[in-house]
C-alpha cells in the first residue's frame, strides 16, 4: 500500500497513463470488486491527476 501512494504522491508528468496503470493497479491489489466500484476508484484517480469526467480515460 505504501509504494501505492508513492506512485501516486509522484504522479501528474503523464496524467493519461498515469491513470491507466493506477487503475490496473487497484485492480491487481482489490480483485473481485464489482465493475461499478473500480469505476469509482478509476473516477477518483482521474480527478486526483486532473483529469475530471471529460478527460477521463473511460470505461474498464
Amino acid at each position: 500500500m505504501g509504494q501505492f501512494q508513492a506512485i501516486l504522491a509522484a504522479a501528474g508528468n503523464a496524467p493519461l497513463t498515469e491513470s491507466e496503470m493506477l487503475g490496473k493497479l487497484v485492480r491487481v491489489m482489490l480483485p473481485g470488486l464489482d465493475d461499478g466500484d473500480y469505476g469509482v476508484f478509476d473516477a477518483e484517480i482521474d480527478v486526483y491527476l486532473g483529469l475530471g469526467v471529460a478527460g477521463g480515460r473511460g470505461e474498464p
